[in-house]
């Protein structure tokens, strides 16, 4: 008996230091904040008499990098480079590639034919009519639930934390600058009223001169931020809890589970039921 004991003692101490480590490990993960960065240039210092989509495409760079807890995680993000992400996880390299195995296009391309001689036109044109009605049915759903009483106390709810959570994520240091134009006058006019209108919230950061008569796209995008994850997981835990936002998720599962059997009648070929029991706008 004095050796179950013993054996019981020992594992309650290493179960209590694992807890311990991993409430730890936790705790700096959500403290050590994540840093990005971002540059993106479209040199085009000359003016054109069309819009330059082809210099656009052949000059763009776009070079971003996203850090977390020093080296441990790695993302970076390259335009043009044989690899337009990249993720390393201490060090090693991830091959984002693994697992996919490229078929050959004859193979793809005989696939491909038998579907289609599978199904005919009418069916596909069938099929797509009945999703388009399947979203136009959950988005009434939808905005019936968060037009309720219950509904409208949760979206405030939301929306106060979301604002939050972007003040939180927001860039430290960020500016735009460069020239554009859109070959018009007056289009060229409309962007240079838009940034005089957020010229107060803008200032310092975004500096954009107009190319009035001709087409020109010459843009220079810096930005560097950081933030720590616990800042957004303290506002959405909240959210988890709060009674109104647990009453209209229920109400989305419901509408959902509903929406699915009423697809599944119609892939079966029968009258599909309409969703009865969906929450009214007066619900609390």
């Amino acid at each position: 008996m004095g050796i179950l004991l013993t054996i019981l003692k020992y594992l309650g101490i290493i179960l209590l230091v694992l807890l311990a480590l991993l409430i730890v490990i936790i705790v700096i993960a959500l403290l050590v904040p994540l840093r990005y960065r971002l540059s993106a240039d479209v040199p085009d210092p000359d003016s054109h008499s069309e819009f330059p989509t082809s210099l656009i495409k052949e000059n763009a760079k776009v070079n971003g990098l996203v850090t977390w807890m020093g080296k441990a995680v790695r993302v970076e993000i390259a335009y043009p480079a044989k690899e337009l992400l990249s993720i390393r996880l201490f060090g090693r390299k991830l091959n984002l590639s693994s697992g996919r195995s490229e078929e050959p296009k004859e193979k793809k391309k005989v696939e491909k034919k038998e579907e289609e001689s599978s199904e005919t036109l009418r069916e596909k044109i069938t099929g797509i009519l009945n999703k388009i009605e399947m979203i136009k049915q959950r988005i009434y759903y939808y905005y019936r639930i968060l037009t309720g009483v219950c509904g409208r106390r949760a979206v405030r709810k939301v929306r106060e934390r979301l604002l939050n959570i972007i003040r939180f994520v927001l860039p430290g240091q960020w500016s735009v600058e460069g020239t554009i134009g859109l070959g018009d006058p007056y289009d060229s006019g409309r962007i240079a009223e838009i940034t005089s209108i957020l010229y107060p919230v803008t200032e310092d950061h975004i500096k954009i001169d107009t190319e009035w008569m001709e087409y020109r796209f010459d843009l220079h995008v810096n930005l560097e931020g950081s933030f720590r994850l616990g800042s957004p997981v303290r506002q959405l835990i909240p959210l988890v809890f709060d009674k109104d936002c647990r009453k209209v998720f229920k109400k989305f599962r419901k509408v959902n589970a509903k929406l699915k059997a009423q697809e599944e009648a119609q892939k079966a070929g029968e009258a599909a039921p309409q969703p009865k029991g969906v929450p009214q706008t007066e619900g609390a």
